[in-house]
């Protein structure tokens, strides 16, 4: 199944852009071996794998967030703009 749907992707590729193909057939190549099944699927995350991923969604939603203006002047960043 997965062979027909690189297959498929490959053929598709034509419609993509010239990067496609060369990275479809690389792919191709060097990914003859399945993936290895994870060890163990059914134990718990610990809880500071918990906390990581809790802090790291927190700076990625704190980065993505745009910044309003009196805290942008404040901060010294941004656009200034005098009228």
């Amino acid at each position: 199944m997965s062979g027909l749907t690189t297959y498929t992707l490959l053929g598709l590729g034509v419609l993509g852009g010239p990067l496609s193909l060369p990275w479809g057939l690389y792919v191709l190549l060097c990914q003859r071996t399945p993936e290895k099944p994870c060890l163990n699927d059914v134990t718990e995350v610990g809880t500071w794998r918990q906390t990581l991923v809790v802090v790291a969604t927190f700076l990625v939603v704190l980065t993505l967030l745009p910044v309003w203006d009196e805290l942008g002047e404040e901060l010294g960043i941004g656009l200034v703009t005098a009228f």
